[in-house]
């Protein structure tokens, strides 16, 4: 199997206009576009070394909240039901056993994001900024899709003589859908969540550290306290000191900024920060431009 080929014929299918449609909504600026990732402390604080160490963890499909997170209806044609169903599992199974996977959104302000990822507005937020334009958002770091949302359970359709068909480069089309439905299809449930994702096939069950990945020092933007992260609690000092090491160790200059609740409203406020705390532009206007 050629994988520059597939390669290639997967980029030439994510340029079309209606694949980078869905990146409009992203917010950026004339250098960057913005996405984030919600973070809760966990008990030994490993969270931080995204700070300490660029470690950027991805996670298992079976350890995900949602229960069909990376799942799909693989229909094999021509195939008795009993034997079908076998098939199945089977190819189900392997597609994903060495996948891991990081997800980012475009919805910092929700408050049921900061409720169920932030630690109930304890944890914080991290803005990652990506260079652009980037043709079909690849990347060094994050190669980053976006998550389709519907009512339907994604269908898989394989050829059983050849179920590997749809990754031959002339089937570019082919084999995009195929990503999509089994890696980026969700329930409209999860709509709210306005996820992105960045796929990993080099999983080992066995071994810990190949979940974590090691991403560009200046891919990091901004930090940004919960709402209810307050000064008093220790995973507070914390975390400015491991942003302080990163500012240091790294070179860098983020600043960290804390959400406010806004009174009498259901909104979250980020005051004086550049991107939160403006109209901030979207892709959109430089795609059309």
């Amino acid at each position: 199997m050629d994988f520059e080929k597939i390669l290639l014929a997967a980029f030439q299918e994510t340029l079309k206009s209606n694949y980078q449609k869905q990146f409009e909504d992203i917010k950026c600026d004339e250098q960057y576009y913005y996405i984030y990732k919600h973070l809760s402390f966990d008990h030994n604080l490993y969270v931080l070394n995204l700070f300490r160490k660029l470690q950027l963890k991805f996670t298992h499909p079976d350890n995900f909240n949602d229960p069909y997170d990376c799942m799909a209806s693989i229909e094999f044609d021509d195939v008795p039901n009993d034997f079908k169903k076998i098939l199945q599992q089977h190819f189900s199974t392997a597609i994903r056993a060495n996948l891991s996977v990081t997800c980012f959104n475009n919805n910092p302000l929700n408050m049921l994001m900061w409720s169920h990822y932030a630690q109930s507005h304890k944890g914080f937020l991290v803005e990652f900024k990506i260079p652009h334009p980037t043709l079909a958002w690849v990347h060094n770091a994050f190669n980053v899709q976006p998550v389709k949302y519907q009512d339907e359970f994604p269908k898989i359709p394989l050829e059983i003589s050849n179920p590997l068909k749809i990754f031959d480069p002339v089937n570019s089309e082919k084999m995009i859908h195929f990503v999509t439905n089994q890696y980026l299809v969700k329930s409209t449930d999860w709509s709210y969540e306005k996820e992105f994702r960045t796929l990993a096939h080099d999983y080992d069950p066995n071994n810990f550290n190949s979940l974590l990945k090691v991403i560009p020092a200046d891919y990091i933007s901004s930090v940004i306290l919960g709402a209810k992260l307050t000064d008093q609690d220790p995973n507070k000092n914390k975390l400015i000191e491991s942003v302080n090491y990163y500012n240091y160790e790294f070179q860098q200059n983020i600043k960290i900024y804390q959400a406010v609740l806004k009174p009498n409203s259901f909104k979250i406020t980020v005051p004086n920060h550049p991107i939160l705390d403006k109209k901030t532009k979207t892709l959109a206007a430089f795609l059309n431009s």
